[in-house]
């Protein structure tokens, strides 16, 4: 085989390459002989039919995989001759092929750039940090009591009031019709909670057990029945019975009634939770300012094949994105508002120089991760897909095997993973610094770093 480098331009290279008939033929040679040992050929015991015959019966199907094998010997031979680290699958044009004749092929590569990382001892990053206080903490175990709650039916007759739960069957009409679904027999209502619509509740407010009252109500125009939306509605209720709420006590008893050793064990773990939430949030902030960083430190000339890859499945999100009704943009009649030509050619300039980021940054931390050996455990991604099947409970099963069973999937959840490890990483080795700072500071910081961000 014989290599000959024709142009190195940037972060492409193109060969040409020569693999000799002689090559072919004796590749060729050995799969037919192959083949021969146990192919069932009229008048020919397994292993015994000559060559030609085989060749006439065998050789077309077979030429393509010797063609196949002689383009990756190449491409192989090339990365190892020039040590190329290439980016994406080569472009490999067949410049002539005959029977009788060489197989000439021109490869063109290209490939990953050299990327100097800065050192990550000489970064520096201030950190949001925001503490957990203990009136947060006791309303969080006040909400646990509640959902732990248990009801007991009031004795005297007095009026409900907001908090009660109160039993009730209901039938609902409009223009004097019971419309579907707006019918209960001992229905259970807390007053107050918000789950039936806006005016229910409150009217029941006053009313005793062995009530028989109507109510009038609108539904709301955005409600999810369009038959209901909008509508003035007539509720016949009778009150049955007035349940008030006792809430467990908060000691040892109930921390090991719901899955704790002690009431000490319940506070540490939603603290922990609490915290966990904050940071998570300090965390990403923390990432932007990482990503921000690297991505005016580290300049350097891309390969643009994997930024065209990654603009493609941005524009395909962007493009389905303008192919749906969009309900935060309304035209003055009620319609989605598309945009403009220019709107759209401004959005893909942009979304480009997004992609070229991606692509830069993705370089870097990659490079980064294999310094410091960092990887993703089979842990990791076994709580990933879990996580991610969690919220698909009727597909749990489902969301689970497709993960398994597909690899491309499977990257998708591997690459956040490392990413965030990789930038884990940077900001325990750098110079960071804490700064305390309010919940609503954080949240405020948190929600600026996330909503609306493409990145």
């Amino acid at each position: 085989m014989e290599i000959k480098a024709l142009s190195s331009e940037g972060l492409k290279r193109a060969f040409k390459v020569t693999v000799p008939k002689s090559h072919l033929d004796l590749r060729l040679n050995e799969k037919l002989t192959k083949i021969g040992q146990t192919a069932k050929i009229p008048g020919f015991r397994p292993g015994k039919a000559p060559l030609p015959i085989l060749k006439q019966k065998y050789g077309a199907s077979v030429q393509a995989e010797i063609l196949e094998a002689a383009v990756q010997d190449g491409v192989d031979a090339i990365v190892k001759e020039h040590s190329l680290k290439i980016a994406l699958r080569p472009d490999v044009k067949i410049e002539s092929f005959e029977e009788k004749g060489d197989l000439l092929l021109e490869i063109n590569f290209e490939i990953l750039p050299d990327i100097t990382p800065p050192k990550l001892e000489s970064l520096s990053y201030e950190r949001l940090k925001s503490d957990v206080p203990a009136d947060e903490l006791d309303k969080a175990l006040e909400g646990l009591r509640g959902a732990n709650a248990i009801t007991e039916e009031i004795k005297t007759k007095r009026a409900a009031k907001k908090g009660d739960v109160v039993i009730i069957d209901f039938e609902g009409f409009i223009d004097g019709v019971a419309f579907d679904g707006g019918k209960a027999q001992g229905a259970r209502l807390e007053l107050g909670s918000g789950t039936f619509i806006p005016g229910f509740e409150e009217q029941i407010e006053g009313h005793k057990p062995g009530d028989a009252f109507d109510i009038t109500v609108p539904f709301p125009a955005d409600y999810h029945s369009k038959d209901l939306a909008g509508k003035d509605s007539v509720f016949k209720i009778v009150l049955t019975a007035i349940h008030t709420k006792v809430l467990p006590e908060l000691d040892d008893a109930f921390a090991t009634k719901v899955g704790f050793k002690d009431l000490a064990a319940l506070r540490e773990a939603a603290s922990r939770e609490i915290g966990g939430e904050r940071e998570r949030m300090s965390f990403l902030v923390a990432k932007r300012a990482v990503l921000d960083d690297l991505a005016q430190k580290c300049k350097f000339d891309v390969p643009q094949g994997l930024v065209d890859a990654e603009f493609k499945s941005i524009w395909q999100q962007y493009e389905a994105r303008l192919g749906a009704d969009n309900d935060d943009v309304k035209d003055g009649k009620g319609k989605a508002k598309k945009p403009s030509q220019k709107e759209i050619d401004n959005d893909r300039a942009q979304y480009q120089e997004i992609a070229n980021r991606r692509v830069r940054l993705g370089l870097v931390l990659a490079e980064i991760g294999r310094a410091y050996e960092v990887g993703v455990t089979q842990k990791e991604l076994e709580r990933a897909i879990i996580d991610t099947a969690r919220a698909y409970p009727s597909r749990y099963r489902e969301v689970i095997e497709y993960f398994q069973k597909n690899e491309a999937a499977l990257a998708s959840l591997r690459a956040p993973i490392f990413e965030d490890k990789v930038v884990a990483l940077i900001l325990d080795k750098s110079k960071s610094t804490f700064k305390d700072v309010p919940l609503d500071d954080l949240v405020a910081a948190y929600k600026e770093v996330t909503e609306g961000d493409d990145e």
